[in-house]
């Protein structure tokens, strides 16, 4: 594993403050072999770009749950939302693979603090971390001490809420995990945008700090 924490997205101002997306790690093109860890560039302009999109199904599921939500990160010409503009990409692991299963505690422990590391930086500075993996949802909740913790539900489709000091944290399914309905999705609707405005609005209290320190 590598130490430093590597995100799909370039740096933007837009992104100061906003949503960190956080999924597993990187899917293994049809006929690739898997590939271990290694450094990278960002390389995606915002997190729908098709330079994003083409590499991955990962971004065009999430895009569907987004308008599911309500939340439509991309107008009806293509033009991204100010949502979209303010997401930052991640994975927790930086291999890709077939699929996707727990590591030994010691790399668990290693991808979280490179996980925080990512939060804190200083152009990103995060407000909200959307975790995808039920995987990942008890070391989530572990290792970045959960507070406050309550579920929205809808059939078979879940998304846990918390806060990790001022961070608001949402975990859910991973977009490939399964055929997940409309309807299940759609459920947790109200509970997805109420938690993404909340992100937004911190977002624009520290884009209004950060311009009059300068």
């Amino acid at each position: 594993m590598i130490n430093e924490p590597m995100l799909s997205t370039k740096e933007a101002a837009a992104r100061y403050g906003g949503l960190l997306i956080c999924g597993t790690n990187y899917a293994l093109a049809k006929g690739d072999t898997p590939q271990p860890e290694k450094p990278f560039k960002p390389h995606a302009e915002y997190f729908t770009h098709e330079s994003n999109r083409s590499k991955d199904s990962f971004v065009s599921r999430l895009i569907v749950w987004f308008d599911w939500w309500g939340i439509p990160l991309e107008l009806e010409d293509g033009t991204p939302t100010e949502l979209n503009h303010a997401i930052s990409q991640t994975n927790l692991f930086y291999d890709s693979s077939a699929s996707f299963e727990l590591r030994p505690p010691d790399d668990m422990k290693l991808a979280y603090e490179r996980l925080q590391k990512n939060l804190m930086r200083p152009d990103i500075n995060a407000s909200g971390l959307l975790v995808t993996s039920a995987q990942l949802l008890d070391e989530t909740q572990r290792r970045l001490s959960l507070s406050e913790t309550r579920e929205a539900k809808g059939g078979s489709f879940w998304v846990l809420f918390g806060r990790s000091g001022t961070l608001r944290v949402a975990v859910c399914p991973h977009p490939s995990s399964g055929h997940q309905k409309r309807q299940d999705v759609e459920a947790v609707g109200a509970d997805m945008r109420k938690w993404i405005a909340a992100v937004l609005q911190e977002q624009k209290i520290k884009q209004a700090a950060a311009r009059r320190e300068k």
